[in-house]
């Protein structure tokens, strides 16, 4: 399995991939600080589609909605049916506003910081679409 953590704060995105590894060593983690590191990454094919996405939402140029919003367009572009799922992490509580200004059939819900095991435990070990955050 392949997860993608995409988070600006150094420490935060640590944390994160630590709590990933602590549940499961064998995932491929891939980590970025920007979401245009990850989209240039991706479209240039210097790494696979990611299972999972985890984007924090408040980004300098793209925010998290943009990230999971030019992977959808990008799929979409090239016709790219691997199923995945994409979550928007932030401390951010307006979770209505934002989820409406992202791509629904891409972006499985929103999940609130701080991470914790056991929410991430949900999400690495269900399947595609089984796992749906609409709300915190």
């Amino acid at each position: 399995m392949r997860v993608a953590i995409i988070e600006d704060c150094d420490i935060t995105r640590f944390l994160h991939a630590t709590l990933i590894k602590d549940l499961d060593l064998t995932i491929n983690l891939q980590q970025y600080s920007s979401g245009e590191d990850f989209l240039k990454d991706l479209k240039s094919d210097q790494i696979d589609m990611p299972d999972i996405v985890l984007t924090d939402y408040n980004m300098g140029q793209l925010n998290g909605v943009d990230v999971i919003n030019e992977l959808a367009s990008f799929c979409s572009a090239h016709q790219i049916t691997h199923k995945f799922r994409s979550y928007l992490v932030s401390a951010n509580v307006d979770v209505k506003s934002i989820l409406d200004d992202c791509d629904k059939d891409f972006c499985q819900g929103f999940i609130p910081k701080p991470l914790n095991s056991k929410r991430l435990k949900d999400i690495i070990s269900a399947k595609h679409g089984e796992y749906r955050l609409r709300t915190a």
